[in-house]
């Protein structure tokens, strides 16, 4: 048996949506923090959408930025993600900090973006 690792639409539209009403009242100030275990879906896509997923971290930061808030982006995967550093990287209100298993995504290192691999912290 094989299992497909992508959630369905439906269940990713109910995480993204969880994601922003948490947002919201934090930014309303109903709560004083929160905090959101998610697996985006869209986390390893290319910016320009190609794979058809979307990344509800990556929205619910964009949300948070027109309010003019700043957004800590924290990535303990298995793998980089290679969207959130390049969606972000013009943007000095927004720090990616990732954890993971690989190497950097490829390219250039993207400004107001720190990788570190599981290697450089458990064998240093």
């Amino acid at each position: 048996m094989e299992l497909d690792p992508s959630p369905p639409a439906g269940l990713s539209r109910r995480a993204v949506g969880s994601l922003l009403a948490l947002l919201h009242k934090l930014l309303s100030g109903d709560v004083r923090n929160g905090l959101a275990l998610l697996g985006p879906p869209g986390q390893h896509e290319e910016p320009d959408g190609a794979g058809g997923r979307f990344d509800g971290v990556a929205i619910a930061a964009k949300e948070a930025r027109t309010g003019g808030q700043r957004v800590l982006l924290v990535d303990w995967s298995s793998r980089p993600s290679w969207t959130l550093p390049r969606l972000f990287q013009d943007d000095p209100g927004v720090l990616y900090f990732g954890v993971h298993g690989g190497p950097a995504p490829p390219g250039p290192p993207q400004p107001l973006s720190v990788h570190v691999t599981w290697e450089e912290v458990w064998n240093p």
